[in-house]
């Protein structure tokens, strides 16, 4: 549902984020973050963010609320688009 806390997957630095009121390539609201092992989350379509960048946050911190922003289709349109970038599969071969 849009308001649905987010919160940070794990520690880490804010590097970059979207505006809920922009398109931003169709992630709408976002917010990235790097991690001290060197992979990032992003979590898109948040109609508010609680962080800005440069900020450092802890694992499990309240950085957004879902929402219904950029590229989102559905009745409500309210999800989370949830992103790792940076990290290996460990059951690949």
């Amino acid at each position: 549902a849009c308001g649905t806390p987010v919160y940070a997957a794990a520690e880490g630095l804010v590097v970059d984020m979207g505006n809920p009121a922009n398109w931003n390539g169709g992630y709408g609201g976002f917010t990235e973050i790097e991690h001290p092992n060197g992979t990032a989350t992003k979590y898109t379509h948040t109609q508010k963010n609680f962080v800005s960048i440069g900020d450092y946050v802890a694992s499990r911190e309240l950085i957004a609320e879902m929402g219904n922003t950029g590229n989102v289709q559905g009745v409500s349109g309210c999800h989370l688009h949830f992103e790792v970038k940076g990290a290996a599969n460990p059951l690949a071969k």
